[in-house]
């Protein structure tokens, strides 16, 4: 609308200099030549008036197109239009007559006419939203499946209306919205699509959206710093998700730096701030399981899953670090009845004898003979297991500034809160401990991948947003989100350029990912590599312009792939 509004101002600002002849007369040099061979004078009057409109006209197309003057037409003027045309007057809508979702027919085809009535009564009267909507629409549709009793359903209702089934947060709306949403979709605008080489016209001039159902297959956006990755995909985007969790069908995490968050605080229920003495939350580096195989892998793939060799006495680090780590875990667990925290697990993976004949003590006194002889032999380790463990210690030493518990912070639970539609932001320290956020971060998707896909209960959509994600991808990762595509999850990770990170891991990220988006800016070698494994004749080279590549899934009905979307509309 702002550029429409401004196309408008300046199609009036180059008319007025056309017409009072600040930029020459030389316009009406056509005019004067028809005037000269005219033979009837008193129709000069009405050609010098048509030849006027037809050059205002011309001046209105050349900045009408500049403006997007038709999008704002199909956008907002002709739905009006239509609307006031064809739309009954509001008392001609009585309590049962059929039509849209806002009338709440099939309710009434259920039998629940006065819940209906109640619905429409809050819609008329402005105190329902459209987050209210779609979260009672959503419960409505877990007693269509049965697992809500009708009449709990119909007696909320009567009670409540439009504030049934709250978020938790109790807000029903958040405070500012910066991208256009349509919440019965689950869809947010993230651009004009651009018609280009194969695109049919009926595509051109229309806004391209994002749902669940194609962040369900994962995303990945490219592009330099301050090239608008945030502003323009990740903002929208965690909006989005943060409206669906108000209307309880989502669940959302981000991960970022903290010093210039995509939404503000008080959109969010939970702010872990890792290393941050103020922060009233921990970050628990188990999730919140109960299985100590399951916390070794998730442990082990955040510790060294970005070391990639094969030969040497780190090869295949990730497996032989789980096994390393669950010879501590399970016995710890089995005499504790919890996992140690991070300066116990230092401890025993230093081998500080105290701390090992303290454990083999309880578990003698507990009658623990297996976890004995699985403690005896994480002691009689090899040279390589003795590396690798020595890796695992300088590793949580790096880590234990950011994740050390502390007495007044409540530990949150990755794997609990994804039980719950919940909007969650994890900041990094923004200077220092690089090394140690790089783990962090690896460590909330390691977390995020197995909890997200276990799931008992996976109704409501699960994303993460990791915007720091060049040292968290690694080849575990990247398999763990494959798996998130079965399990109504998805993930959106952001590069600045394909070389952040290994060369051996390109062709599985590009595989992995349903969602390509690519910022202006790119290397030549980027563009090659992103070109050989998904050709496409929209990114031919690194020239910077206002266009981005937006590669779709080919498979879903509404998204065709590839589109090419001005995102700075």
């Amino acid at each position: 609308m702002v550029r429409a509004c401004t196309s408008i101002v300046c199609t009036w600002f180059v008319w007025s200099l056309i017409y009072y002849g600040y930029l020459g007369f030389g316009w009406y040099v056509p005019l004067e030549y028809v005037l000269d061979n005219l033979t009837d004078v008193s129709k000069s009057r009405w050609i010098v008036r048509v030849y006027e409109v037809l050059l205002l006209g011309l001046v209105a197309m050349f900045f009408g197109w500049l403006g997007g003057w038709r999008q704002v037409w199909r956008r907002y003027a002709a739905p009006a239009l239509k609307r006031l045309w064809d739309d009954p007057a509001p008392e001609q809508l009585g309590p049962a007559s059929p039509g849209g979702p806002a009338l709440w027919s099939e309710l009434r085809a259920a039998g629940a006419h006065a819940a209906a009535d109640r619905l429409v009564s809050d819609a008329r009267s402005g105190s329902m939203n459209d987050v209210d909507f779609v979260r009672i629409a959503h419960v409505w549709a877990m007693v269509r499946i049965g697992r809500m009793p009708m009449a709990d359903f119909t007696d909320t209702v009567l009670r409540l209306g439009a504030a049934a089934w709250t978020h938790p947060s109790g807000a029903r709306d958040l405070p500012q919205r910066t991208a256009a949403h349509d919440l019965m979709t689950g869809q947010v605008r993230i651009g004009t699509v651009v018609q280009g080489p194969g695109d049919t016209p009926a595509r051109g001039g229309f806004g391209l959206a994002l749902s669940p159902a194609e962040l369900g297959t994962s995303a990945l956006a490219i592009g330099p710093s301050r090239s608008g990755k945030t502003s323009q995909l990740v903002r929208p985007v965690t909006e989005a998700l943060c409206l669906q969790a108000l209307a309880r069908t989502a669940t959302i995490i981000t991960v970022g730096t903290g010093t210039e968050p995509a939404v503000p605080d008080d959109a969010f229920d939970i702010i872990i701030r890792l290393g941050d003495p103020r922060s009233l939350r921990d970050f628990d580096i188990y999730g919140g399981t109960h299985d100590s195989q399951q916390a070794a892998s998730i442990l082990a793939e955040a510790l060294v899953g970005d070391l990639t060799s094969t030969v040497g006495p780190i090869a295949h680090s990730v497996p032989r670090a789980a096994t390393a780590l669950a010879e501590l875990l399970g016995p710890f667990r089995a005499v504790h009845h919890r996992f140690p925290q991070v300066p116990e697990l230092q401890e025993l993976l230093s081998g500080n004898q105290d701390a090992i004949d303290s454990l083999r003590n309880a578990l003698e006194a507990a009658g623990q003979d297996a976890y004995l002889r699985v403690l005896d032999k994480s002691s009689r380790e090899t040279n390589a297991g003795e590396i690798i463990r020595a890796l695992l210690r300088d590793r949580i030493a790096i880590l234990e500034p950011l994740l050390a518990p502390r007495t007044h912070a409540r530990p949150f639970l990755l794997g609990a809160a994804l039980q719950e539609p919940q909007r969650i932001r994890i900041d990094l320290p923004t200077s220092g401990l690089a090394e140690a956020s790089d783990v962090a971060a690896r460590l909330v998707l390691a977390q995020f991948n197995i909890y997200a896909a276990t799931r008992p209960d996976q109704t409501a959509f699960a994303f993460l947003v990791l915007d720091v994600a060049a040292r968290a991808i690694t080849t575990g990762s990247l398999h763990g989100v494959q798996r998130l595509r079965s399990a109504h999850a998805g993930v959106l990770l952001t590069l600045q350029l394909l070389d952040d990170i290994a060369e051996s891991l390109h062709f599985p990220l590009l595989e992995t990912v349903g969602c390509l988006v690519c910022w202006p800016g790119l290397s030549p070698r980027d563009t090659q590599r992103i070109n050989d494994k998904r050709p496409n004749p929209y990114l031919t080279s690194s020239t910077p312009s206002d266009l981005s590549l937006v590669s779709m899934p080919s498979d879903h009905k509404n998204m065709a792939a590839p589109f090419l979307a001005r995102l700075h509309s």
